[in-house]
């Protein structure tokens, strides 16, 4: 990944033990303990994931439970759903207007 707006798109290579060359390949998004991030700095595709996962379990507990009242449901939101919007956030606090507004709809 090129990170930079002076940075230059060079091909990177690597050589083996034998001296075999392999070239690197760029990629538009790494990840580095569960955080993505992109060449621009920016972590919108992170924050659109952990509100999709939030999303996939809210749905889950909605298929498992018959019944639910308020206890139980701030129970399982706080120990299934809110663990996926909250890690690294201090890395990956959300600062553009669509980030925010696609977290905002999960706060509980």
């Amino acid at each position: 990944m090129h990170i930079g707006r002076n940075n230059r798109n060079i091909q990177y290579t690597m050589q083996d033990q034998n001296g075999k060359a392999y070239t690197l390949h760029e990629t538009k998004e790494e990840k580095d303990l569960g955080i993505g991030i992109d060449p621009n700095l920016k972590f919108s595709a992170h924050v659109a994931h952990a509100a999709n996962k939030s999303h996939q379990i809210l749905g889950l507990i909605q298929r498992s439970f018959t019944y639910m009242d308020m206890s139980l449901m701030k129970q399982l939101y706080i120990a299934l759903v809110r663990p996926h919007l909250e890690y690294g956030k201090i890395v990956w606090h959300p600062y553009l207007k669509k980030d925010i507004q696609l977290l905002t709809y999960w706060k509980a």
